[in-house]
């Protein structure tokens, strides 16, 4: 009979390794980034040549009345992908296009990073943006602030102030309702299918705007909880300090306090001391 293995004993307790947690957890984003981008890429440049016919100006114009059979692409029930995330993927398609014939090397750049420098136009501005955004290592939510900045610059738009900006937004949410006639199918039934496939780009942008304002949102309560936990820990630091000042000094005033006495004690022994060798010295001369 073969003999059997020792089973090897398990610790009931298993040290957690958080570096290696972080690693695997930036390995395997890193692996999901790079095949997404794969794939998103792959589609952008196969629509960009058959509908699109590599014309990156078209691809980038705003222009509702695109190509009619890309139209009747995103109309398809059985596509897998949003219409909206397929016009993103032909515009990183186009930029990339864009990026080549510039000699720029975009190797190291993200995919949501690519897709956010499709909100500039295609520029020297824009290519120095990314040489900086690369040798940065510029997060999201960086570059999209300073693309922001240009956008805004370019518009001739003054920033308000955070309080009034929150407040315009607000006001801009509270007072709009959706009328009857965009959730009424027999009166949209009524309007030409040009005005309908109009209605649903726009929806689809809409759409993309609210969710990156949710995105925005979400980045900053995220920033403004870690601004006010930042603040409580170093007052929680301050007021540790102030403590251990306090017993410090509470510490060294006892010490001297003790010391003081101890050398008024010493001076008092010493004087008695002297004093019962002075009589001493005085009862021997009498003596004699």
């Amino acid at each position: 009979m073969a003999e059997t293995q020792p089973v090897p004993k398990i610790n009931a307790v298993e040290a957690v390794d958080p570096v290696l947690i972080d690693k695997s957890v930036e390995f395997i984003n890193n692996a999901i980034s790079k095949t997404l981008y794969k794939g998103n890429l792959e589609i952008g440049k196969y629509l960009l040549e058959h509908f699109y016919n590599n014309d990156i100006k078209l691809a980038f114009s705003r222009n509702p009345h695109k190509p009619v059979s890309f139209q009747k692409l995103c109309k398809r029930d059985d596509l897998g992908v949003h219409p909206s995330t397929l016009s993103r993927m032909v515009k990183v398609a186009s930029q990339e296009r864009y990026f080549i014939d510039s000699k720029t090397n975009v190797e190291e750049l993200s995919y949501s990073n690519r897709l956010e420098f499709t909100k500039l136009p295609n520029s020297k501005k824009k290519l120095k943006l990314v040489e900086k955004c690369i040798k940065e290592e510029m997060s999201f939510r960086k570059l999209s602030e300073a693309i922001s900045k240009i956008n805004e610059k370019t518009k001739g738009v003054t920033p308000l102030p955070p309080l009034k900006l929150m407040s315009n937004v607000d006001k801009l949410f509270e007072g709009t309702q959706l009328p009857a006639l965009l959730s009424t199918p027999d009166k949209l039934e009524r309007l030409r299918s040009t005005t309908r496939t109009q209605m649903k780009e726009r929806a689809n942008t809409l759409l993309e705007k609210m969710n990156s304002l949710t995105a925005h949102c979400n980045t900053l309560i995220k920033t403004l909880d870690q601004i006010d936990e930042k603040e409580e820990k170093e007052k929680e630091q301050k007021e540790k300090e102030k403590e251990e000042l306090r017993v410090k000094r509470e510490k060294e005033i006892k010490e001297m306090t003790e010391m003081i006495h101890a050398n008024v004690k010493e001076a008092e022994i010493k004087e008695e001391k002297e004093k019962k060798e002075k009589e001493k010295k005085e009862e021997k001369e009498k003596g004699k």
